[in-house]
């Protein structure tokens, strides 16, 4: 059946025209055959990706303070200076929600800086520890977890979860081999 050949999925939103997944190339005939309509959208994906890598912004390489402060902070990646500083910014403007921490420093001396939100430091709760960038071109985890800790605070509001749960979250464990990588 068609339901056996699905080897990988996603919904990426609310396009009630169709669902979007990924199938090896000879599982195409077979979903056909079972009545599905199959559009490849490889090339568009590729244009798509190629487009990305050319842009100009795909790394900020302004100051570490001028990126970090960017209204487009989450569309270029991030060099580890800027990522602390935006850490740095978050804790400052998180209404006592956020704290500036640090595990210690890396083999080469590179702060392995983490940041803990919580909504009340009286009350015990369960904590939350989210590790990114534990391996060196893991760019994406690190701004998902520099984004997570900016949406927790919400501004200094906080965010629902903090009634239930700390956080401590570390952005970039490797710091080395994310400096590396750039």
């Amino acid at each position: 059946t068609a339901a056996n050949i699905l080897t990988d999925a996603d919904d990426f939103g609310n396009d009630a025209s169709g669902l979007h997944m990924r199938v090896a190339f000879p599982q195409v005939s077979a979903l056909e055959s079972a009545g599905i309509s199959v559009t490849d959208v490889t090339e568009e994906w590729l244009q798509d990706l190629e487009s990305n890598f050319q842009r100009s912004t795909f790394v900020c390489e302004d100051t570490a303070q001028a990126c970090a402060s960017s209204a487009n902070f989450y569309e270029s990646y991030q060099r580890l200076a800027a990522l602390h500083q935006r850490l740095d910014d978050i804790a400052a403007n998180s209404g006592g929600l956020a704290s500036i921490g640090t595990m210690g420093n890396s083999l080469e001396g590179r702060d392995q800086k983490l940041i803990e939100v919580r909504q009340d430091t009286l009350q015990s709760k369960p904590t939350v520890f989210y590790m990114c960038g534990i391996h060196a071109r893991e760019w994406l985890p690190v701004h998902f977890c520099t984004y997570m800790a900016e949406t927790l605070v919400n501004g200094g509001n906080g965010h629902p979860l903090l009634d239930k749960v700390n956080f401590i979250i570390i952005p970039v464990y490797n710091p080395d081999g994310y400096e590396y990588s750039h």
